[in-house]
């Protein structure tokens, strides 16, 4: 959860984590690889439910898989 942040200022924030992420080169045994991440978000006052923002970010994070992943996607409603 961040606090008192915008959503364009969070999802800013969640992609360059996710690029820094990407660039790190782990290994296992004598294997080196890399890993990427998907990330949904959702923003209050756009749901003002606990349920509705988790219910909205788990869909953006679909949606981001579904788009081909490694992207970082805004869960918003569905009359926007």
């Amino acid at each position: 959860m961040l606090k008192n942040v915008t959503v364009v200022y969070a999802e800013k924030l969640v992609n360059q984590l996710r690029e820094d992420f990407s660039n790190i080169a782990f290994t296992a045994g004598k294997a080196r690889f890399s890993c990427t991440f998907s990330a949904g978000l959702s923003c209050y006052p756009d749901y003002t439910q606990v349920d509705a923002l988790r219910m909205a970010a788990d869909r953006a994070l679909y949606q981001a898989k579904h788009q081909g992943r490694n992207q970082v996607v805004i869960g918003r409603q569905k009359n926007d």
